[in-house]
Order: C-alpha cells, then structure tokens, then sequence
C-alpha cells in the first residue's frame, strides 16, 4: 500500500450506494466483489488501513480518460460511472462518479493489485492500470462497433435465424445529424430530439434500435473542423448511451458521415467511430441487409475521378451478390434492406439527382432484389427529412422516414426534388425551412408478424405508450390527446434536456428552432448531374 499522496477517502453517499444490495449488478469481472468490500472497508470509520492515492497512478487514470477519449467539450461522467460500476459489480450511480472520485478509486485498485485477473502474471501497477483502461473502454464503446466483419455481433444466423413466433417490433431513426439548424455552431435542439428518442425507446423495448445514417452533420472530408466534428460524434455517443443495454444498436452511414464522394480514410473513419459501413444481420428469423448508399449518390466518382470509391462500390456489390442469394437467404421469413438514400423517390426510372441513386446502380439493385427470395418485404431509407413511400415493380415497398432530428420543409414533390440536376435548396423549401422540435421530429415504428411488416410513423410529442396503442390509436385519437402527449413529453424533456422549472409554455416554446431566409445561403449547392446509362 502506497505511503505516498493523499488518503483515500470514499464520499459517504457513494459508500452507501455500494453497500446498498439493491444497487448490485451483472458482474462482469470475477473480482468485483472484492474490489467492493475492499472499497468498503476503506469506508468504515473505524478502518485500521488507509490506502493512499499514489499520485503518479492518478494522473495516469485522468491522462487516459482525456487523451484517449478526446470528447471535448463534452463531459466524461458516464465514461467515470461506466468504469466504476464494471469494477465493482454495482449499478451506475444516478448522479455519477466526478473523475477525481474515479481515478482515486482506480489508483488505488491499481496499487493494491486489484485491477489484475485472477492467474496473470504480475505487473507494475501502472501497467495493470493502464490495460485495464483500455479493455473498458473497448466495453465502453461497444454497442457502438456491434457491425464487424459484415455482421452483427449476437445477430448471425446461427443466433438469431428462427422466427419469433411472436413477431416483435423494432424502431427506425433516421437522420439526427447533430449541428444541422445552427450550421455546427451548436447542436442543442438535434441532441435533445436524440435523448427523446431513446427515452421512447427505452420504454417501448424494441428488438433494435436503427439509426439510418447522418449520425452527424459537420462534413467529414474538411481536415480543418476535426475538432468539430468529434465533438458532434462525442454528443452523439453520449445520448445513446441512455439506451437500455439490452437493445442493440444498429447505426449505418450517410453522406454527412463518409462525405459525398467516400475514400478509404474516410470510410475508415467511420468505421473506428461506428462499425462497418455495410453488414448483414438477422434478428428473429428475418434478414436484414444494411449497405452503404453512399456508393451509389450522383457526387461520388464525378469529381475526382474516385477510384477508391469504385473499388469500395465493386466490393459492395460482390458482398451484395452473395447476402442476397438463395443460400443467403434460405428460411428467412422476410428480407429487409436497410440504406440512408431510398434507390428513388418517384418512378424506378427517374433521373438521378441528391435524393436517389445512379440510374445504373440503381437498375442493377432492383434487378437483383426482384430474384432474391424470399422477395424483399420492406427497405427503409432516410436522407429526405421527411416522409416518403414508393413501391418497385416486384412489389418491394421503400419507406423513406422523416428526420429526428431536423425536419425540411419541401414545397415541392419528392419526386421532383430528387432528380434536380441544379440542387438549390432556397427554391425547394418554404419558410421555415428546417424545424427541429418534438412537434415535427419523430421515429417510425416497425411491427414484424409472419405475413407482413407493419410500420408506422410518428412525431416525437405523439408517441404512444405501447405498441400495441402505436397501431390501434388513429389519427383523430392522437389529435385529441394532443395535450396530454404533450405534458408527459415536457416531464420527459424535464429529464433529457436538464429545463428549469419554468411555465410549460415557455418550455414547449423553447423546444422549438428554425432556419429562416438568411440562413439559406450555404445551402445553395450547385449539383452538376451526369446521366448514367
């Protein structure tokens, strides 16, 4: 035991909350339960040891957390409370552990040889600390790299390849692309359309949670708004992190994460955020195909002459090829894709524009889902902001879902919208142009029985308690309990926005953020489209 640096001194509310058996939890380490007697004992008034925080081993603890994580401006409580709760085999705290309690406590593990498994070889204790960071922040960041090697982790066949005699549900976000409304100067409206989001799903219990690409907003190509951009994907990480453990997370690619025209450095950026960029998964016995759309927009290729990306784009199409075979696909009850860009929003045969694919890509993919058997049920989509469905010609319905995050408000059709070869976004919108609030942001909300995929959009101030109520409840309904919805979404705001105790009128007002005309010019974006054969 170190006579060196302060006495450890454990703060008497979180002495009581480690003591409490109410507050114990899944051990995840077979020591855990003598890290928490130890950690106790240094509590008991009457202790006759006292450990000592070794300096050195402290600022190891907080060096990692700050150089390794490098979240910003955003704060490492929940890293703090994740790593105290796994060591010591209890629940996090409600209110968290402050960094300085945590690497008190970590050090001194670290120095008492606690931070060891049971039959490894002895080490210096910065060393045992230093791994045992590191494999918990592997933990850490988990359900965000559930995608590896083109599959889910949990979700193979083998795993999840007979159907669920029940049905389940499972729920669709598409793009809360954080630091949209304000141009990435801040992001506060988006983030807390996300934290509600999850709120629902946490109390709905789905089989998954789906996000469809535009994780983020900051274009990820600009080496000159790194900074920028992690601190979106730190704020990003932190609201789901609120998501019950036992939903899985399912994230995909947009064009705000790999860029408009995707290398291999940038696509291998989203991979060390996120997880692979297109896999397969299966989830009571239907299968689910996620690829990356980015290879297939208007932009990609047409600039630079992108041979990384026509490389990344063949391979796909090879991976493609194999998932949707016969042998891929044998005894599954339904085949769902899953993309950020729907393939086209009006007609297979559209022109190509910001919102669809190349036609060539385009055709290719439809042919080859017309073959795959059985036929797709459903492919869900994002990119839009806003709602839009259309059928294929083999009767696959494509569902694009509206943003949780920033809604756009069209004035023209979708189909018109996505082919323009000019894209200029003051001429396609009305004003406000983008609203980001509990009123217009929402989640779609997918029921799978054998026979078919129910699906079923709502705004984030109307989603309903249960799932049964989110396909039996009709419009009229909704509307009449409009008010109702809207004070448990304020309470629940209440709890993922942090709002003071104000009138509920200036709460549902503050909720509520806009472009207005002069915003508009950056958005202005010459789209210079090519035809495709």
């Amino acid at each position: 035991m170190s006579t060196d640096g302060r006495a450890f001194v454990l703060p008497h509310d979180l002495a009581l909350y480690i003591k409490d058996d109410k507050q114990q939890a899944k051990v995840h380490d077979v020591r855990a339960v003598e890290r928490r007697q130890w950690a106790l004992s240094m509590a008991e008034a009457n202790a006759t040891a006292v450990a000592r925080v070794d300096n050195q081993l402290w600022v190891t603890y907080r060096s990692f957390v700050d150089e390794e994580l490098m979240l910003g401006r955003v704060t490492m409580t929940g890293f703090h409370s994740f790593v105290v709760a796994r060591c010591l085999g209890i629940k996090e705290h409600p209110a968290g552990w402050k960094g300085n309690e945590a690497a008190d406590l970590m050090a001194c593990l670290a120095e008492a040889e606690l931070l060891l498994a049971p039959g490894a070889p002895p080490s210096l204790p910065f060393e045992a600390l230093t791994t045992y960071l590191e494999e918990e922040l592997t933990e850490f960041n988990l359900r965000f790299h559930l995608a590896r090697n083109r599959q889910l982790k949990g979700h193979t066949k083998a795993e999840q390849g007979d159907w669920d005699g029940a049905g389940y549900h499972f729920i669709q976000l598409a793009d809360p692309q954080l630091g949209m409304l304000h141009l990435g100067q801040s992001w506060a409206e988006e983030l807390n359309m996300l934290k509600l989001a999850v709120q629902h799903a946490n109390r709905l219990k789905p089989k998954f949670l789906l996000v469809s690409g535009d994780l983020t907003d900051t274009w990820p190509d600009d080496p000159r708004k790194r900074e920028l951009i992690d601190a979106q994907v730190a704020a990003f990480r932190e609201a789901l992190r609120e998501l019950d453990d036992d939903i899985p997370l399912v994230l995909q690619p947009g064009n705000h994460d790999v860029g408009q025209n995707p290398t291999m450095a940038l696509v291998d950026d989203y991979k060390e955020r996120f997880g692979d960029d297109y896999f397969a998964f299966w989830a009571g016995g239907v299968k689910y195909v996620a690829l990356n759309s980015q290879y297939y927009h208007t932009l990609c290729s047409m600039e630079d002459d992108n041979e990384e990306a026509a490389k990344m784009e063949a391979e796909q199409r090879a991976w493609l090829e194999r998932e949707l075979s016969p042998e891929a696909t044998a005894g599954a009850t339904h085949v769902v894709l899953l993309s950020h860009m729907a393939p086209f929003m009006g007609t297979e045969g559209e022109p190509c524009g910001h919102f669809n694919w190349r036609v060539e890509p385009r055709q290719w993919m439809l042919k080859l889902i017309a073959k795959c058997r059985p036929v797709p049920t459903l492919w869900l989509a994002g990119h839009y902001h806003q709602n839009v469905t259309v059928s294929t010609s083999s009767g696959v319905e494509v569902v694009t879902t509206g943003a949780c995050g920033g809604t756009i408000h069209w004035k023209k059709e979708p189909a018109i919208i996505a082919t323009n070869s000019e894209f200029n976004f003051r001429e396609c919108v009305n004003q406000p142009a983008v609203t980001a609030d509990a009123f217009h942001s929402g989640m779609r909300i997918c029921r799978v029985t054998k026979d078919r995929i129910l699906h079923r959009w709502f705004e984030l101030c109307h989603v309903p308690t249960t799932f049964d109520e989110c396909f039996t409840i009709t419009d009229g309904e909704l509307e009449s309990k409009r008010s109702s919805l809207v004070s448990t979404l304020l309470e629940r705001l209440e709890i993922s926005m942090d709002l003071p105790n104000v009138d509920k009128a200036e709460k549902a007002s503050s909720m509520r953020h806009s472009y207005r005309d002069e915003d508009l010019d950056f958005m202005v974006m010459p789209h210079r489209a090519k035809t495709y054969a």
